[in-house]
């Protein structure tokens, strides 16, 4: 027997009203919450971040408009300069001296004065057909200073940073020692490019003894870059690569950067943040499936060049079933991308290093970074990137 149309209108009611109710409280618990969760009312940090997770969906989508492309002219070559010699090196003294009033070292990159394009130094117009000329130059003020690994990344691809250049270069310094590193950059069509030049610290025989606790120098900040745009021809025209779009992305939690684990949620239970992973283990040749957490806290959508390496080597990343170098993802404001990857394992036997670097705005001038997200971004574009965790991958009969 059916029951009456009151009755069945009734019981809609009702179960439209405990529905509303708990909308209601759920709402009023993530605002007396806060934005980061710190305070979590009725459930735990975690659920409360998940829950907010709707408001990133619906938000409203804010990006910067890239500038117009023109073409640059540069500078003029000061009397009695060499057009081809680099632009005003520094002198190994005030590079030492430097070292000794920043925390121990420093670095720099310079072109030559007839590239030379704008006052930061951070632009330079490269004749079309012609390679581009620099110098890398590093110092050293501590009382054991580690080893270093250099390299080069155009365009967020790894190359030699010089013709007949090994693709890393290992660099051992002592206190108050200079290196410079030659850059020399051929085959770059017109347009718009991107040189990063990557200082990277060797764990040496800490990779197979580690230290306890052995995150110690495993964490973000083990290597340094210096990124300086080159328009090839004057033309700031920028390449336009395919940028990913995941989508449903979760809400951010105060990180900003990359981690890389196996777990779609690395939630660390004891302190409410996320977990750490610092080893792995494969067979010869093993497809790795993992998670690469992409956090993006900025107030503007953010676009980035993501690539994988292992011990200091650029290997593909495959997203969606097609392998990318590098793999372009662009993200929302406030947003979390737990984006599944796959990294292939090395086929010999040993102990690697593996971890994720990501450029942030890889199309950008970096000369226009300062103008165009002044109070967006909190970071800087010229100097370093950003890293995951390094870990260890063993494989094989590795220890």
């Amino acid at each position: 027997m059916r029951k009456p149309l009151p009755t069945r209108l009734g019981l809609l009611a009702a179960v439209f009203s405990l529905v509303l109710v708990a909308v209601v409280v759920v709402t009023v618990a993530l605002v007396l919450s806060g934005p980061q969760c710190f305070s979590p009312v009725l459930f735990g940090r975690r659920d409360c971040l998940l829950l907010r997770s709707p408001l990133v969906w619906f938000a409203a989508d804010r990006a910067v408009t890239p500038p117009q492309p023109e073409v640059m002219q540069p500078f003029a070559v000061p009397p009695g300069e060499d057009p081809t010699a680099i632009q005003d090196p520094l002198p190994d003294a005030q590079v030492t001296g430097l070292a000794r009033e920043n925390s121990g070292g420093f670095i720099g990159l310079r072109g030559t004065w007839s590239e030379l394009a704008n006052d930061d130094n951070n632009l330079s117009v490269v004749p079309e057909g012609e390679p581009f000329i620099g110098e890398f130059v590093m110092g050293l003020y501590m009382p054991e200073p580690p080893v270093y690994i250099v390299t080069c990344l155009v365009d967020f691809v790894q190359r030699p940073c010089a013709p007949g250049a090994p693709l890393t270069q290992t660099i051992a310094l002592d206190s108050e020692q200079i290196a410079r590193v030659p850059i020399e950059i051929h085959g770059l069509s017109r347009g718009l490019h991107d040189l990063a030049v990557v200082q990277w610290e060797d764990l040496g025989a800490e990779r197979y003894h580690p230290v306890e606790p052995d995150n110690g120098r495993r964490g973000i900040f083990f290597q340094v870059a210096l990124r300086r745009s080159l328009a090839v021809g004057g033309d700031t025209t920028p390449l336009t690569p395919t940028f990913e779009r995941p989508a449903l992305p979760l809400h951010v939690f105060g990180l900003q950067g990359l981690a890389l684990n196996p777990w779609l949620l690395p939630w660390e239970k004891q302190y409410g943040g996320l977990e750490e992973f610092l080893d792995l283990q494969a067979s010869p040749g093993q497809t790795l499936k993992l998670y690469l957490h992409l956090f993006n806290t900025s107030s503007t959508r953010v676009d980035y060049a993501l690539a994988a390496f292992l011990n200091q080597q650029q290997v593909p990343v495959t997203y969606r079933q097609v392998p990318h170098i590098p793999l372009y993802v662009t993200a929302k404001a406030g947003a979390w991308y737990p984006l599944p990857i796959e990294i292939t394992a090395p086929t010999q036997p040993g102990r690697y290093e593996l971890v994720i670097l990501g450029e942030p705005f890889p199309t950008t001038r970096i000369d226009m970074a300062r103008p165009l997200f002044e109070g967006l971004i909190d970071f800087s574009l010229e100097l370093g990137l950003w890293s995951s965790y390094r870990i260890f991958l063993d494989v094989g009969d590795a220890p």
